[in-house]
């Protein structure tokens, strides 16, 4: 069995990002040609940069990083409230400005795997994929390496929200 299971989700920063180091290397390149080489890899380590979650199985722990070049940044944290895992659809919407205030409204949706605690209000972001059945497969891979079992997301209730709905 393995004793951390490592999550990544990707790139922190949208592909579009890729070109800004050649774009701080230009600018920098009149001033001094070592100051472009510098600010190049600076940009480059920092658009490559990537997210995810650790989770230590034997210590039952978590840790939320981000990852520079083999550097992972992030605490651990206890993992013992946690008790299942769920998939969410998660729906995510930005909006596009040009110069002329004309606006591109764009939306996407994924499928989000979380790992949950037993009433369900707090929740750790495991993993995600694009389709529902493909998440749903991860999820219950993830169930079992994690040895967590899967449940539909039903959060309780608390007796503060159910008076305020009388």
């Amino acid at each position: 069995m393995q004793k951390i299971v490592n999550l990544n989700h990707g790139l922190s920063l949208p592909n579009i990002f890729i070109t800004l180091p050649i774009v701080g290397a230009l600018f920098a390149y009149p001033i001094n040609a070592t100051l472009a080489l510098i600010v190049f890899i600076l940009l480059l380590i920092y658009v490559l940069s990537s997210e995810g979650v650790q989770i230590d199985l034997a210590n039952n722990q978590y840790k939320i990083y981000t990852q520079y070049l083999w550097l992972k940044k992030g605490k651990w944290k206890s993992m013992k409230g946690y008790t299942s895992i769920c998939v969410l659809k998660k729906r995510i919407a930005y909006s596009q400005v040009s110069r002329s205030m004309r606006t591109n409204n764009f939306t996407t949706g994924v499928t989000a795997i979380y790992l949950l605690d037993k009433t369900h209000r707090h929740k750790i972001l495991i993993g995600h994929k694009p389709g529902y059945h493909q998440a749903i497969k991860r999820a219950n891979e993830l169930a079992a390496i994690l040895n967590k079992p899967y449940e539909d997301y039903q959060p309780l209730i608390s007796e503060k929200t159910k008076n305020r709905r009388r």
